[in-house]
């Protein structure tokens, strides 16, 4: 037997609570868990625990004999809270059979007889928990069913209420069963509901609302009369009737229960959706209604879209419907604040500052919907009403139909691709927008233009000559700090995703370069600006070496510059030190003859980077490699010169380097091992010139463990790629026979 959770005392004072003829223990029970002092209430909650695992038939009939017979009104209600508390399903297959059938007789009793419609809304949640445990397992409970069809039958409003509660609470996993019960008193239901529906009495017509929804199932399953459209059509009558009569917390929850019904049974609603979708819409859009209310409405809606059995249903819906769809989460998007947070470049917030709860779900909605529909559907609507948002007063509309561009470019590319037209809508408000008066505006645009969808893709390519122009421009203007760098990562965005081959026809590359070199050289720039910018300029003259022979000598000192000094402000952006130890390499390799006067310094510096890294950092240990491989570069294209530099220990900084357990220096699958042994053989090759005698030892210890330790396939490669005089070096230098 499984050991109790429950020591043997409390047990013992769960048990005298629950034999007693004394009321008040059972009573100071309830006081206790509604004590605000923490431990009595858990001690308390402990001791219902313990009843109910222990003691479950005496818990049951004692709640009920309090709940049916207690003097106080208090303890009576108390009684039926705790016993839907501890869940009615817990307990009621612990009864016995003979306590199972007076349990129902007193229920039954209970609801003729108990005047306190207070009371009897508590208990009508319990009743319908019983009927939902005897009808689960496949017993009858036909003196109840009766019960509540004659109530629904009565002009009399308690027992209209009774019925329409029991139904309401109904538990969803016993519903389809006791519509199944209900079947032949189907007509006589439908009857009463619409009466319930029709009640001048709020309560009795909410609680119809909620019958409806637990009863789907008797209605939508039945041939011969569509019972739920005539249901349906009331409700939502009932609902405007409520708005007219300003009772908009009763349509407020006649409007919850639709909801819940979209959740729970989404299929049944399908031939009804329309004519929902259409009387919803009403609310929404209506300007005399409280925003609660209204938002009920829209929640409604979203939850339609959400609800995948209803798709094909909402691409049939009439165009009206669906443009009234689309503008609901249109309003969404308008709920961006100008936050100041995103003004200020050391904010965590950053790009995302401002956006509001109701903005993110305004672009869930959108998504949705956009995959709902369909691009055939909701391509048209959103630029239909595209212009109507762009050249809109408020900067929060127009950021609200940038916003809507990119949704549907992600979810209905192909249909935007497909029309030409679209696409030049499409690309003439985004490009107007680069130069829109408000920055949070023109921040979205440039952002729109990074987007890795088909539809920028195709911009890009088919309306390069309109792009390039405008995203220079833009890269020249003095713009925000936070629109600044989206100006240059928009650049670097389209420098990367065009094929290399095209960059020259698609771009004065000249120029280009001249619009890097000035963002470069502007100190009021932002470091991840000038990172982005360098990063740029380096993709750039890749392509162009040369054009990287011109503009060497200006290029140059501000690559020096980011890493000069380890304490300033470049030096601890370690993106940036990549990106210009990138530079060098490429201006050693294509800079020929303006490269010269800038060696000694480019080594000094170079030897820095490696000096300086922080080991922890993976970010620094890779600056660290592209400055080694910047080292083998240079020696390779400018040997020659290599004598003057005097390189140092300290320059070089090999002391520090483990390449044994440096994975990332040495790269993935040893791809940059090459370059360091060029280094190496170098240094070797000049002794004393470019190194102390120490260096240069410990240099030959490596390159001999290397022949030792790495395979064949990785050395051959190396090998066959050294000159005769590096051959030379590594076989008097190093030992190295082959």
């Amino acid at each position: 037997m499984e050991s109790s959770r429950f020591p043997e005392q409390l047990q013992a004072q769960a048990y005298q609570i629950l034999s007693s003829n004394d009321v008040k223990l059972m009573e100071a029970l309830f006081s206790l868990l509604l004590s605000p002092q923490e431990p009595q209430r858990s001690h308390a909650y402990n001791l219902l625990l313990c009843c109910k695992d222990h003691y479950p038939c005496l818990l049951f009939i004692k709640l009920f004999y309090l709940l049916r017979y207690a003097s106080n009104m208090d303890t009576r209600a108390n009684s039926a809270r705790i016993l839907r508390f501890v869940q009615v399903q817990n307990l009621w297959p612990k009864l016995s059979p003979h306590a199972q059938v007076n349990v129902k007789t007193q229920v039954l009793d209970c609801l003729k007889t108990e005047q306190c419609m207070p009371f009897l809304r508590i208990i009508c949640g319990v009743v319908s928990e019983i009927a939902g445990e005897v009808y689960k397992r496949q017993e009858q409970w036909k003196e109840l069913l009766e019960f509540l069809v004659r109530c629904l039958a009565m002009e009399n409003e308690k027992f209209q209420e009774i019925a329409l509660l029991v139904f309401s609470h109904l538990p969803n996993d016993c519903r389809r069963v006791i519509c199944d019960a209900l079947l032949s008193r189907i007509e006589v239901l439908h009857g009463g509901l619409l009466r319930g529906l029709a009640s001048n009495n709020f309560d009795v017509k909410i609680a119809a609302f909620g019958s409806v929804i637990s009863l789907l199932h008797l209605f939508s399953g039945s041939l011969g009369r569509d019972w739920l459209n005539d249901l349906f059509r009331t409700m939502m009558l009932v609902v405007f009737d409520l708005l007219k009569g300003e009772k908009e917390e009763c349509a407020q929850k006649g409007l919850q229960e639709l909801i819940n019904l979209v959740t729970k049974e989404p299929q049944i609603l399908r031939p009804y959706l329309n004519s929902l979708v259409s009387d919803m819409l009403k609310i929404a859009e209506s300007r005399i209604i409280k925003d609660k209310t209204k938002n009920c409405a829209i929640e409604f809606l979203m939850t339609v879209v959400e609800a995948n059995d209803l798709a094909p249903a909402l691409k049939v819906l009439p165009s009206a419907s669906m443009v009234g769809l689309f503008i609901i989460p249109m309003r969404m998007l308008l709920g961006i604040q100008d936050d100041i947070a995103w003004y200020e470049m050391g904010s965590i917030e950053g790009d995302n500052a401002g956006k509001t709860d109701t903005y993110n779900y305004g672009i869930k909605c959108l998504k949705q919907m956009s995959i709902v529909l369909g691009g055939k559907n909701i391509v048209p609507i959103g630029f239909k009403l595209l212009p109507t948002y762009m050249d809109a007063i408020e900067w929060q509309r127009r950021h609200a139909g940038i916003t809507m561009l990119g949704v549907i470019s992600k979810e209905c590319s192909q249909e935007m691709i497909m029309m030409e037209d679209y696409l030049q809508q499409a690309l003439t408000m985004i490009l107007r927008s680069f130069q829109d008066s408000h920055p949070r505006v023109c921040w979205a645009a440039f952002n729109f233009m990074q987007m890795h969808t088909d539809v920028v893709g195709s911009l890009q390519i088919l309306h390069h000559s309109r792009i390039v122009p405008a995203l220079l421009a833009a890269v020249g203007k003095k713009q925000n700090p936070r629109v600044a760098e989206e100006v240059a990562s928009a650049l670097l965005f389209f420098v990367k995703s065009i094929y290399q081959d095209c960059l020259t026809i698609y771009m004065d590359l000249d120029m280009v370069l001249r619009k890097l070199l000035a963002v470069l050289q502007d100190n009021n720039r932002t470091n991840r600006c000038r990172t982005i910018s360098l990063r740029t300029f380096n993709i750039v003259v890749k392509q162009r070496p040369e054009v990287c022979f011109k503009h060497c000598v200006d290029y140059l000192p501000v690559l020096l510059e980011a890493c000069t000094d380890k304490n300033s402000e470049l030096r601890k952006v370690v993106i940036l030190t990549s990106e210009a130890t990138l530079g060098i390499r490429i201006c050693a390799q294509f800079g020929g003859s303006q490269f010269r006067p800038f060696i000694k310094s480019a080594l000094s510096k170079l030897g820095g980077v490696m000096a300086y890294s922080d080991r922890s950092c993976r970010e620094d240990l890779e600056a660290s490699d592209i400055a080694v491989s910047a080292i083998g570069v240079i020696c390779e294209f400018h040997r020659a010169l290599t004598n003057a530099a005097k390189l140092s220990v300290a320059s070089l900084k090999v002391g520090y380097l483990d390449f044994w357990s440096d994975i990332v220096l040495l790269g993935n699958n040893c791809q940059h091992l090459h370059k360091i042994i060029l280094v190496f053989l170098e240094v070797i090759s000049q002794g004393s010139n470019l190194a102390s005698p120490q260096t240069v030892t410990r240099m030959k210890h490596f390159l001999q463990q290397m022949w030792r330790k790495f395979p064949r396939n990785v050395l051959d490669p190396i090998l066959l790629s050294m000159n005769a005089q590096q051959l030379e070096v590594l076989a008097n230098e190093v030992g190295f026979v082959s």
